[in-house]
């Protein structure tokens, strides 16, 4: 953005969307320094996305074509869920897809938790060739390891080291097998800055479901 700031001289606004919380984390020390280095100072703000109304739910779907009794057929509680958009999309795509027609409430969260699982794993990818530096299992278990780690603690979030440490366990081998592993995992999408004041980076899930679902999970290998 710098060259754009430059030739705007100090007047004007530039809005930027980025979907990534570790992304607008790295925005936000790159505007420290340029400041603390002399360069044309930048105010920024930080907006938060508010959750869609049903309103706001109810227009996606019939612009997607999802028949409205697809929509009478979910719990409350499920329908509430719709209110983050990559949710509506998912459940707008399994509606409308002929081999899952019949969608269930158990249906509907595993494949929320899979379209999750299988956007993050996206992420972690190294070189040319792209290939993943995390299997899906394997990523599955480092999230279940960090879900274990935040039922321990009084928060619902998990510092690096925290996070680094689960996928050493998820992979039984110390991250440096792994070449770049330890480099890309900063790019989970739960990954921020704690607060405006700090710096530290905190992992936390990006909704409930995705915690009470892996932690079940970690619990389940102390069954077996």
């Amino acid at each position: 953005l710098r060259p754009w700031l430059n030739d705007l001289g100090g007047r004007g606004v530039v809005v930027v969307s980025a979907r990534s919380s570790y992304y607008m984390g790295q925005y936000r020390s790159s505007v420290e320094r340029a400041n603390e280095q002399g360069l044309p100072f930048v105010r920024h703000r930080i907006a938060e996305v508010q959750r869609w109304s049903p309103e706001d739910v109810a227009e996606f779907m019939a612009e997607y074509g999802v028949p409205e009794r697809s929509l009478q057929r979910l719990s409350d509680h499920d329908r509430q869920l719709l209110g983050l958009p990559f949710f509506a999309r998912v459940f707008a795509e399994m509606t409308l897809d002929p081999d899952e027609s019949d969608i269930e409430t158990d249906a509907l969260t595993d494949r929320l938790l899979n379209k999750y699982v299988a956007r993050e794993e996206g992420k972690l990818t190294q070189g040319h060739t792209e290939s993943a530096l995390l299997s899906t299992s394997e990523l599955r278990r480092v999230f279940e390891y960090v879900a274990e780690f935040m039922a321990s603690s009084d928060e619902r979030e998990a510092d690096i080291s925290e996070l680094e440490s689960a996928a050493e366990f998820a992979i039984e081998q110390d991250l440096s097998s792994r070449r770049g592993l330890k480099q890309r995992l900063p790019v989970l999408c739960g990954l921020a800055a704690a607060s405006e004041e700090s710096s530290t980076s905190r992992f936390r899930f990006q909704h409930e479901l995705f915690f009470d679902h892996f932690l079940a999970g970690a619990a389940s290998h102390y069954l077996v």
